[in-house]
């Protein structure tokens, strides 16, 4: 499903408060040479998945100044998504990266670009990130087969803003104003 087809069928969200797992929204560009433009174009990663293991992992090195002590400097952030759920035939997102191409593919063959943000607020962030597959079907014989997909992000995203997508007010440029007229 396209961000913009599933922004306009989820329940409102609050712009404040807690926030629960499917109220953060993850859409990656599943176009099959990767130049997607429209975020709204994107698929949304959502269906069978119960966790898109958002992970923030920041760098730092230690320094120690002679007039100020030990001191702790951050050089970076690494984002990463450790997406998991079960196999669903048939669902955009999961047939993508575990079509051969992605499973098996290198290089930039395997970067898409993505979107992640808050559906309350629609502010987040958005950039190029390396999909890595590393279940893509593992279970016992009764059990729902599992899927392990890893997006690491390749360098800083940048801040993202969702936009919903004008409607026309118009649909009909042309309209006949008295159409027995004819």
């Amino acid at each position: 499903m396209t961000l913009d087809a599933y922004m306009a069928q989820i329940v409102a969200v609050e712009a404040t408060g807690e926030r629960i797992g499917r109220q953060m929204v993850l859409a990656v560009d599943t176009s099959t040479d990767g130049a997607g433009t429209d975020a709204g174009d994107f698929t949304v990663v959502a269906y069978h998945i119960d966790n898109v293991g958002a992970a923030l992992s920041p760098t730092s090195t230690d320094k120690s100044y002679i007039g100020e002590g030990e001191s702790t400097v951050k050089t970076g952030t690494k984002r990463s998504f450790a997406i998991t759920g079960n196999r669903l035939v048939g669902e955009p997102f999961q047939d993508f990266c575990l079509s051969h191409g992605i499973k098996y593919g290198v290089g930039s063959d395997v970067q898409r670009k993505y979107v992640y943000f808050d559906a309350g607020t629609l502010e987040g962030e958005q950039g190029t990130a390396t999909i890595t597959v590393t279940k893509d079907g593992a279970a016992g014989a009764s059990d729902p087969t599992e899927v392990e997909i890893t997006l690491n992000v390749n360098g800083t995203p940048e801040s993202y803003s969702y936009v919903t997508p004008e409607s026309d007010p118009n649909p009909n440029p042309n309209p006949d104003p008295d159409p027995e007229d004819g």
